[in-house]
Formats: C-alpha cells, sequence, structure tokens
C-alpha cells in the first residue's frame, strides 16, 4: 500500500476520533445541570465577603509614656518602653537643663565647707553642674531598675475629677503609693530607691565636707520632693500652659486629650506605635 494512502487513512481516523471525542464531552454536559455546566464553562464571579466586626482590624489604643489619663484605660508598659522612659528622662535634653538651675543656686550661695574649688570659677561651676548630672542619672537608673523589678508603672496618673486640692493632694501621695503594671495602687519602691540612689551618687562626689552619711540622707530628701515637684509639675503644668496660652493668643482652646499635650515637644515621648 502507497505511503500517500496510508497518511490520508491516518489523517481520516485521527478527525474522527477527534469529532467523536467532542461529541460524547458534549453528551456529558448536557446531561450536568445547568448550574454545574456553568461552572465548567464559564468563569464565575468574584463572590462579595461582608465584613463582620471580627473581620475589621483592631486599632490598638496609642500608649502615652509620659502620662496616662486614665488607669484602666491604658496598656502596660513593655520592659523596652520603661527602658525608653528612663533613657528619656536622664539622656535626653531635659536630663541636660534641669541640672543647671540648683548649679547656679549653689554657686550664689556656697555651703560652709567647700574648698575655693568648688565655689567660684568656671571650674566650680563645672564641677557642681557635673555632680547634679551624675546624681539625677544615678536616680533615673536607680528608679529604673527598682521598678522594672517590683513591676511599677513609671507613668504618672493624674487625678480624676478632684478639685485643686484633691488634685495636690493627689500628686503629692502619688510620690510614695504609684501603680504597678496591672493598674492597682502600690508602695513606690522605686521613688524612695532612686531617691536614695542619687543622692548618695551624688554625695560620692562632694569635697570632703559634704561627703558623709548625713549628707546623703539630706540629698537623698532632696530628690524625693523633687519627685513630688514633678508630679506637681505634671498635674499643673498643662493647665497653666493653656492659661499662659489663652492669655497670649486670645484663642479659644481645644480641650486637651491627655494632660501631657502642651509639653513641649523634645520634653515629650511619643505614642507606642508596632
Amino acid at each position: 500500500m502507497p505511503l500517500r494512502l496510508l497518511w490520508k487513512i491516518a489523517v481520516v481516523a485521527g478527525c474522527v476520533i477527534a469529532l467523536g471525542g467532542a461529541r460524547m464531552d458534549a453528551q456529558a454536559a448536557g446531561e450536568e445541570s445547568p448550574a454545574k455546566a456553568l461552572r465548567v464553562w464559564k468563569i464565575s464571579d468574584p463572590v462579595e465577603v461582608t465584613a463582620t466586626p471580627e473581620m475589621e482590624p483592631q486599632q490598638e489604643t496609642p500608649t502615652d509614656l509620659m502620662t496616662a489619663s486614665a488607669p484602666k484605660a491604658v496598656l502596660p508598659l513593655t520592659f523596652g518602653e520603661k527602658a525608653r522612659y528612663a533613657a528619656h528622662l536622664n539622656l535626653g535634653p531635659p536630663a541636660l537643663v534641669a541640672p543647671a538651675f540648683p548649679t547656679m543656686f549653689i554657686l550664689a550661695s556656697p555651703p560652709k565647707g567647700y574648698p575655693r574649688s568648688w565655689r567660684s570659677g568656671v571650674g566650680a561651676g563645672a564641677r557642681v553642674y557635673g555632680a547634679e548630672f551624675v546624681g539625677n542619672t544615678a536616680m533615673g537608673a536607680a528608679g529604673f531598675l527598682t521598678g522594672a523589678l517590683t513591676h511599677e508603672d513609671p507613668r504618672y496618673f493624674p487625678a480624676q475629677g478632684r478639685g485643686v486640692g484633691g488634685r495636690l493632694a493627689h500628686a503629692l501621695a502619688f510620690t510614695l503609693v504609684d501603680r504597678n503594671d496591672r493598674g492597682k495602687r502600690c508602695f513606690a519602691w522605686s521613688n524612695l530607691a532612686a531617691a536614695a540612689g542619687g543622692g548618695f551618687a551624688y554625695m560620692g562626689l562632694q569635697p570632703p565636707a559634704g561627703n558623709n552619711v548625713s549628707h546623703g540622707l539630706q540629698f537623698s530628701a532632696i530628690n524625693l520632693a523633687a519627685l513630688a515637684g514633678r508630679n506637681l509639675f505634671t498635674e499643673f503644668g498643662p493647665a497653666l500652659g493653656r492659661l499662659v496660652h489663652k492669655r497670649i493668643s486670645n484663642e479659644p482652646e481645644t480641650a486637651a486629650e491627655t494632660r501631657a499635650e502642651h509639653w513641649p515637644a523634645w520634653w515629650r515621648v511619643g505614642p507606642k506605635s508596632k
């Protein structure tokens, strides 16, 4: 049989087989339900999904590292955030400015027994300022480490719904009774450790006339009073700032969302971000 004839027979047989297969597929598709046939031959439309409350993105409440307006509505700080808080207070611009004020008072009226090198001149100013800075830094470090061990919240919680007298008492009492990470009241061990650590570190840098335990206790008491003053500033400072702003600008001001809103930008710590 010639090869040309075999080639023609093979082509015809292939066409017959292809047509038969297509007919069988069409019959099978016809026996199925129309919906199923549509699923086979037609691309299905995208499914519309109705959003549910569980599917909505959860917005995390920002954490103000300086103050917390409502103890039950704030998140506890992590160890890293507490370290950031302590570093901000003890290594930021406030830590560089704060020692300058007691340095000026000490140089204006030096304590008795101070040698000449601590009483006047640029060298005396550098020594007094350095001792103040080291004492403040040691105070912050001791407070941070103690608060981390006792799980205290380093933030100040302003008074809620009280008059001036109540807010004053609250700010002073918060020096000895603060809150822990669960929002419960607890004894402020961190403040006592901070006051003592800073006081005795400052004592160690004093000339012989001030380098003794008696002066260390005095410096510790001064540090504790400074912590109380910081609470008072946090409690009443924003209100005074709003009053001054209103007197200067004569413009109405919206209610502050937090009591630390009017602090300088370099003093505030931003909200937690992830």
